[in-house]
């Protein structure tokens, strides 16, 4: 759906329903558009469709997993327990180099930008459109937690890092009208720095940013209600991307109440581009307090925003609307199902660990060897004799979650029988298989 429909369509929600609720807060008012309305949603574009059919809520919680510290990755020499990210923590940098690896990994050209006393960096991926390349529509959240405490910052915003690597991970072999931007920011926490940064060299560059979707804190629901807060005011058009949002939330049938906050907080990143006149929305869960109620996370910026706090199902929810927005923003045009360097498939995460019997086997000389991951983690792949000798390591590194294809040869082995051994998640699988010279 054109940016004008939407337009005309919170145009047309807010005169239709004359539903507002007013509030003083900071001396403003704030003003929600109703999100019940009667008129028809535009049909489902198929192919947004799809790739909101591939978000999967197993690799949410496993980059969670990662950047809370509940799961260690490889990381200098060995494995790593992110305790904190604040900017002034070694899990901080250790958070950057995971993001930057994910993003590797799923086949993207990686950018980093260093700025700021303390040594910040963002960190974002690039995809050209096929049509307008030079406009660009963006997804990004912050990947730093509180400053001067030990907070996992699972919600406050490993959430919304997730949802950003999600959809990089979804729309991998999408191809769209508009470039895409893939963007995580540093020193949030600080004042926005990361943000800033990035968007005055934007407005410096030129770049024409159509649309900037900002995610901060999308996985907390504790009373189920699924309400989630789109903030806006009326800076660049940004209330039409507000639009977008709502619209896509019934347009895909995803079960969340929206709501459009006018005028919004400017506490989060997509205030950065509001100051250099650049469209801008944050998705939020509930921000604001609404008729004396207030449902916002209290465990935020606290060693209590831990996993234990986030609705799962509201978090899914979140990041299936954050692409079906994104998707229909940048005008998905083409989906491949294509593999990449390393033989990992495109398409749905696998349900559990797999070893496949290699093929061809019997071999001379050369097999491979397919493997399944339903979850990001380290993995080790190694041959063995028939006497328990070691005789090749296949794989020795942090991998995403899919299917994996491995080339082996043997010329150099003697015929005989030979065990291959795969170990991740805790997992350890051997298969057997057999060398004829």
């Amino acid at each position: 759906m054109s940016l004008f429909l939407s337009y005309k369509v919170i145009k047309i929600k807010s005169e239709k329903n004359n539903f507002r609720i007013n509030m003083k807060k900071n001396l403003q008012y704030i003003l929600l558009f109703a999100v019940m309305i009667s008129s028809p949603m535009a049909a489902q574009d198929p192919l947004v469709a799809d790739l909101v059919s591939r978000v999967n809520k197993d690799s949410i919680l496993a980059t969670m997993n990662v950047l809370t510290g509940h799961t260690s990755f490889w990381y200098g020499a060995g494995q790593y327990k992110i305790k904190s990210r604040n900017s002034y923590d070694s899990g901080n940098k250790a958070a950057g180099e995971y993001i930057r690896r994910k993003l590797q990994n799923l086949g993207y050209n990686v950018f980093s930008q260093k700025f700021g006393v303390i040594d910040g960096e963002n960190i974002y991926a690039m995809v050209n459109g096929t049509e307008l390349p030079r406009i660009q529509v963006m997804i990004s959240a912050h990947y730093d937690s509180m400053p001067d405490i030990v907070a996992p910052g699972a919600d406050d915003n490993a959430s919304g890092t997730a949802a950003v690597l999600e959809a990089a991970r979804v729309f991998k072999d999408a191809k769209t009208r508009y470039s895409m931007i893939f963007a995580l920011w540093d020193n949030e926490e600080q004042g926005l720095l990361g943000s800033k940064y990035y968007a005055r060299l934007a407005r410096e560059r030129g770049d024409s940013i159509l649309a900037v979707i900002n995610i901060d804190m999308i996985g907390y629901d504790l009373n189920k209600d699924g309400l989630l807060e789109i903030h806006t005011r009326n800076y660049a058009h940004s209330n039409i991307v507000a639009g977008q949002v709502w619209d896509a939330n019934y347009q895909y049938g995803i079960p969340l109440k929206p709501l459009i906050i006018e005028p919004g907080t400017d506490r989060s990143d997509h205030t950065s581009f509001w100051g250099y006149n650049y469209s801008a929305v944050t998705m939020i869960e509930n921000f604001t307090t609404i008729n004396g109620y207030r449902e916002f996370n209290p465990y935020y910026h606290s060693q209590f925003d831990d996993m234990n706090v986030i609705n799962t199902d509201y978090l899914f929810n979140g990041v299936r609307l954050a692409v079906a927005a994104f998707g229909n923003i940048a005008a998905v045009n083409e989906i491949t199902s294509v593999e990449d360097e390393n033989g990992n498939e495109s398409g749905t995460i696998p349900a559990d660990f797999v070893l496949e019997q290699n093929y061809p086997n019997p071999f001379n000389p050369a097999t491979v060897i397919s493997y399944s991951l339903p979850r990001e983690g380290f993995v080790n792949l190694r041959v063995y004799d028939i006497l328990g000798n070691e005789v090749a390591e296949l794989v020795n590194e942090q991998k995403s979650a899919g299917t994996y294809k491995v080339n082996f040869t043997a010329e150099n082995l003697s015929s005989g029988v030979y065990f291959y051994t795969l170990e991740a998640g805790g997992k350890r699988l051997t298969n057997k298989m057999i060398y004829i010279r």
